[in-house]
Parts: structure tokens; C-alpha cells; sequence
């Protein structure tokens, strides 16, 4: 009978322990909503990476994603920080290109030209990443090619004002076909706990002039 009574003690007490870690993942996990259901704001604030990045990631850039015998400065590189409601860190986004900022001279910009200001953009497309600190180090949690061709003034980049996996989604738009154009697409990355991931692609009406 007390060997009876003690096994029953010892099922409740497993139940409860069980429980107790099952409520506590439940709380530990971040909510998450489909991209499709987030709102997006526009951000067209780049400047040099040199005045948005931090020193520590300015010299990770530098010597660690920058081509050896590439001899620009990665300093006038295109950066955005990201810090949404609720994001607990800045992410910080960098189009390696000089062209964003400094442009081409009025003559225009020889092939030459061209790839000594964006060497990590080939014919199509360009190469984007991002960093994220954590615990005082940073790592890159996003590296795309995002093609370069694009309506004159429309909105290329945009950020979900709602967070996924405590970090918010990128939407950038390109021109799927520049010679004969008949949509905008747009291609959204997301978080998915780790790193950025693509999450969906979507197709907006080409702009009439």
C-alpha cells in the first residue's frame, strides 16, 4: 500500500514537473506573424557606413568582407541602422558600393570605374549584408544579391514595423525584366531565430510615368 501511495506521489510530481517546463517553452517562444500580414515603412536614410556603423564592426568589415586587392574605402560604403519598437539590438545594413552616395563624376562611370566603386556588384545584381550584435560581438545574419534594376524613384527598401523572431522583415523591390517591364517584384527576407532567410516573393503593378 505505501509503495502504491509513493508511485502515485511520484506520477503527479513527474505531471507537474513536465508541466512546468512545457508552460515555460510556451512563454520562451516569440510569437511570430506571416510576412504578409506585417506593415512595412519605407527607409531611404542611407549614409556612410563610417557615420552609422560602430568602429568594432567598421574593422570586421574591413578585413574580413572586403577584397584584398579591392583599394576603395569601405568607409564610404551605404549603411542603415535598423532599431524597430521592441528590437533589442541594431541591425545594421550595408550595400558595399560607393555609387549610392558618392555617384559616378558627370563624364559617367567607365566599366573600369564602375567596378573599383562597387566591386561586389556583378551585371545583374549586388551584394548586401548584415551585421547584429550580440554580447558585444557581431555576426552576419544576412548576405543576399539583390538585383540592381529599378523604376527611377521608387521604393526599393522597406522595413516591417512588427518584429519576427525579435528582429523585423526586409522587403527590397527590383525589376524582374528591365527590357520590356510589366511588374515590380518584391522579395521579403525574415528572421527565422537565426539568420535572414527568403520568406515570399510578391508582384506590384509597374508604375506609370
Amino acid at each position: 500500500m505505501l509503495e502504491q501511495n509513493w508511485w502515485k506521489t511520484f506520477i503527479k510530481l513527474s505531471m507537474a514537473i513536465i508541466c512546468l517546463f512545457s508552460l515555460m517553452a510556451c512563454q520562451s517562444v516569440t510569437a511570430t506573424l506571416g510576412s504578409d500580414e506585417l506593415s512595412y515603412e519605407l527607409r531611404d536614410d542611407w549614409n556612410y557606413a563610417v557615420k552609422v556603423v560602430p568602429a568594432a564592426l567598421m574593422e570586421k568589415i574591413a578585413q574580413n568582407d572586403v577584397p584584398s586587392d579591392w583599394s576603395g574605402d569601405p568607409r564610404r560604403f551605404a549603411a542603415i541602422a535598423i532599431l524597430q519598437k521592441g528590437q533589442k539590438t541594431p541591425l545594421y545594413l550595408i550595400e558595399p558600393s560607393l555609387l549610392r552616395l558618392d555617384g559616378c563624376p558627370q563624364r559617367g562611370c567607365s566599366a573600369e570605374l564602375l567596378a573599383q566603386r562597387s566591386p561586389f556588384c556583378g551585371e545583374i545584381a549586388c551584394l548586401y549584408f548584415a551585421y547584429l550584435e550580440e554580447n558585444g560581438r557581431f555576426s552576419k545574419v544576412f548576405e543576399e544579391y539583390i538585383p540592381k534594376y529599378l523604376p527611377p524613384n521608387y521604393p526599393f527598401f522597406r522595413v516591417s514595423k512588427q518584429l519576427n523572431h525579435g528582429l523585423p522583415c526586409l522587403e527590397f523591390a527590383f525589376l524582374p525584366d528591365r527590357i520590356d517591364p510589366e511588374a515590380v517584384q518584391v522579395n521579403t527576407f525574415c528572421c527565422n531565430g537565426w539568420k535572414y532567410v527568403g520568406d515570399r516573393q510578391y508582384f506590384e503593378p509597374f508604375p506609370e510615368n
